[in-house]
């Protein structure tokens, strides 16, 4: 027999009987559920206050009365072991659409009329759709599938309902491996995770602020698990299911606790609102779709959760093109409309989040061509004007990068890419978009030198290789690095860069300035002078001995 249990959200957010609606309406029509329970100082149900009311009553001018003078009054309430039709009974008897939960006396949750009516759905058109255990272990590996049975046995011991959610549900059901395993817990996941660090070892970190905790295995866990520890990953992590909400387009939201459902109904998109609800008799269980995106995952398509989910965060744009691409999908045409509505939000998007996503971007397979998707749809602009790449270049860049190994090792992987872009930029240009992403100053300076040397590639690689050494010296080495790899198609300026980065910069001469000193020589800007002459006869090979330096030191020396 179905229960309450199997349908409510955990977790409610409630308000006060006293409060005026004044103090409250703005912070509840932002968090936008249909009600709320209300209860007293004591904290006891006494009425439930919902969306319709409320607004009513401001719209008519009376934000001074109190959440007690518009609520349904009641003192309604069901626990989780009633059963569904009695539930259905009650919410026709009293008229309320959201029935608090409560359990010890205590408001655990809250279930709605969509969650009866979604349940019904289910049965009638046996639409509950389940991954099984042999289909975990085929997608992902027997040691992957071997710990989420671990970890949702633990929950289960412990009476706790947990899921499996994000993006390993959408790439199981696609048949892609990701070994990046995110369980929610509707409960405490700090304690939950205490709990196994406690008992089975591993190491663990909470995060109080988030309601989350990361649980790093060690070889006592891994023995526990029954896997290798090099068959794991690193970690996993273990979060509290919450809710979200945005005071202000464009910023970080607030956070409180909730349930499964309103914890996928914070996510992006419908193929990363999903969840697997595990149960203690391996790694499947029932995957909870509440927005179509099984639907959209048969469709191949990218199809946003609501109409002002680009608003809230503009930085899903970004994220739905990178899925998109990622995945080989298309935009759904109401999400592409959505996008082309809020690029004008991007402006107000911090450097720091943006460049964090298009880093993400960079690291997909064929970045490039997600980028130019970028490009064409208007969105590079709408972060900055000045953001503009030359397809051909961009293309030609990205596929060298991946036809053979580097000469060098680059400082950071993430950073060579981002100069990587700016060899398609207008040298003018590439400066003002690194500082739009409050890029720190040397991947600044290397973004702007890489553009200015494939844009002008004359005025540095011209003349003998000491003075192309000289030039690029004074420039930073990965700004060097990423032009040799998108100068593919010129020879002869690629083997300068080759011979510079593999050789002519490491040459040094013998000579120094206290040698001058005991030739007689006064110190001044002619002992640069020298030390540079010397060393451009030792790259351009006129030097090929420390004997040769010497007899070059002193014909330099007399003709002072």
């Amino acid at each position: 027999m179905t229960q309450v249990r199997d349908l409510m959200s955990y977790g409610a957010l409630t308000v006060q009987a006293g409060r005026r609606l004044a103090d409250i309406v703005g912070r509840l029509r932002r968090i936008g559920h249909e009600g709320y329970p209300v209860v007293d100082t004591d904290g006891q149900i006494v009425g439930l206050l919902t969306a319709r009311d409320m607004n009513r009553a401001t719209e008519n001018g009376l934000e001074d009365m109190r959440v007690e003078d518009v609520m349904m009054a009641g003192q309604v309430s069901v626990s989780p072991e009633t059963a569904v039709h009695a539930l259905l009974a009650q919410m026709v008897a009293t008229d309320w659409g959201q029935i608090p939960v409560v359990e010890n006396n205590a408001l655990v949750g809250i279930v709605t009329r969509t969650d009866v009516i979604r349940h019904y759905a289910q049965l009638e058109y046996n639409s509950i759709h389940t991954v099984t255990d042999a289909e975990v272990r085929r997608v992902l590996g027997e040691p992957i599938a071997a710990l989420i049975a671990f970890v949702a046995k633990q929950a289960a011991a412990q009476e706790k309902t947990i899921y499996m959610v994000g993006g390993v549900v959408r790439d199981l059901l696609l048949k892609r491996p990701n070994l990046d395993i995110d369980f929610v817990l509707e409960g405490d996941a700090m304690a939950f995770a205490q709990s196994l660090d406690e008992e089975f070892g591993g190491v663990v970190k909470t995060h109080e602020a988030f309601g989350t905790a990361t649980w790093t295995f060690d070889d006592t866990a891994a023995g526990h698990i029954g896997q290798p520890l090099d068959a794991l990953p690193e970690y996993i992590d273990l979060v509290t299911t919450r809710f979200e909400f945005y005071e202000e387009p464009a910023v970080l939201p607030t956070v409180y606790n909730s349930g499964i459902r309103l914890d996928l109904r914070r996510r992006d998109f419908t193929i990363n609102a999903l969840a697997v609800k595990l149960s203690a008799n391996g790694a499947g269980g029932e995957v909870i779709d509440l927005f179509g995106g099984l639907r959209d995952l048969e469709h191949k398509q990218v199809r946003v959760l609501h109409s002002l989910s680009f608003a809230d965060d503009p930085t899903r744009i970004l994220r739905g093109v990178r899925f998109a691409h990622r995945l080989g999908f298309k935009i759904e045409p109401r999400t592409a409309q959505l996008i082309e509505n809020a690029l004008p939000m991007l402006k107000r998007t911090t450097g720091e989040r943006l460049r964090n996503e298009i880093t993400l971007l960079l690291k997909e397979p064929q970045p490039e061509e997600a980028l130019l998707k970028l490009q064409r749809t208007g969105v590079l602009q709408a972060i900055h004007p000045a953001f503009v790449l030359d397809a051909d270049l961009l293309r030609r860049a990205f596929t060298q990068l991946q036809a053979e190994p580097l000469i060098h090792p680059p400082e950071e992987e993430g950073m060579l890419r981002w100069v990587l872009v700016a060899t398609s930029m207008d040298a003018e240009y590439a400066e003002q978009v690194a500082n739009r992403m409050l890029f720190k100053k040397a991947t600044t300076q290397a973004m702007k030198a890489a553009a200015q040397l494939t844009e002008y590639p004359d005025e540095y690689f011209s003349g003998k290789p000491s003075d192309i050494t000289f030039r690029l010296e004074k420039l930073p080495l990965d700004a060097v690095l990423a032009v040799w790899v998108a100068i593919a198609n010129e020879p002869e300026d690629r083997a300068a860069i080759a011979n510079y980065i593999t050789t002519w910069r490491h040459v040094q001469i013998i000579t120094d300035g206290n040698d001058l000193k005991h030739a007689g020589l006064q110190p001044g800007p002619h002992f640069k002078t020298i030390l540079q002459k010397l060393r451009a006869g030792r790259i351009n090979g006129a030097i090929a001995s420390d004997d040769d330096e010497k007899r070059a030191l002193r014909t330099l020396i007399e003709s002072e």
